[in-house]
């Protein structure tokens, strides 16, 4: 079994206050009309961070599910650098089931995988919050599975797919464009810090119909954002929102 870990240390420079600008810079590529809506969205997740940092003394506050049983992802913030991060583990194993053929490609996965997840924790930090990552691999064997590393989140992965994808089975296509699936990943991992989907035709269906550039409702938008109402929910745990 196979691990990596990153820790992201030159995101630290992210402090709460870029959300603002990026979001900023990044609406220069849109229509004039919509740079303001974008920097008031973008000052509205500024402002939940900042009101919840006051709240806090630094350190590492443990989230935890609905039920009161713990989560394998822990939301923190670090006094010092002025920084929310969300520490997660995930293992990942590929998924076997009858006509399912992986032809060599299993042994891309961790490279396929890790490589993404860089750019989902890139996106991330573009909305203030540092994503630090650890996983590790385990092998398919429908029939004795090796144990998941405690607390770690298992993500089951297919081959050549996206259009089947759920919080609980990715697509590792290495045809795909690496942004393209950054995305998909992006949405999916944001299910397990308790955010639904914002569109109709799902069971995981959040009650209500997101605007086009949510990632939870629309990921292949070229501005597809984590809108205050995510960074709120995902936040909440610790600042008791």
């Amino acid at each position: 079994m196979g691990s990596f870990r990153w820790t992201l240390a030159l995101l630290a420079i992210f402090s709460l206050a870029t959300a603002t600008a990026t979001a900023t810079a990044t609406a220069t590529a849109t229509a004039a009309s919509d740079i303001e809506l974008i920097a008031a969205e973008a000052m509205k997740s500024n402002e939940i961070l900042q009101e919840c940092a006051k709240r806090l003394d630094g350190g590492r506050y443990t989230r935890r599910s609905p039920d009161g049983d713990p989560d394998s992802d822990y939301v923190g913030y670090d006094k010092q650098k002025n920084l929310f991060f969300i520490d997660v583990k995930i293992h990942f194993r590929p998924e076997e089931f009858y006509g399912l053929k992986w032809t060599g490609l299993e042994a891309k996965i961790p490279e396929i995988v890790d490589s993404t997840l860089m750019k989902v924790a890139e996106y991330y930090a573009r909305h203030g919050l540092v994503l630090n990552i650890q996983t590790s691999y385990g092998k398919a064997d429908v029939y004795a599975p090796a144990p998941v590393p405690k607390d770690a989140l298992l993500v089951y992965i297919r081959p050549h797919r996206w259009d089947l994808m759920n919080s609980l089975r990715w697509g590792v296509n290495p045809d795909w464009d690496i942004d393209r699936r950054a995305m998909i990943y992006a949405h999916e991992l944001t299910h397990f810090f308790g955010i639904l989907d914002e569109y109709e035709r799902t069971g995981n269906w959040a009650g209500i119909v997101g605007a086009e550039d949510s990632l939870m409702y629309e990921w292949e938008h070229p501005a597809a954002k984590l809108y205050p109402r995510h960074i709120k929910t995902i936040v909440g745990p610790v600042c008791g929102a």
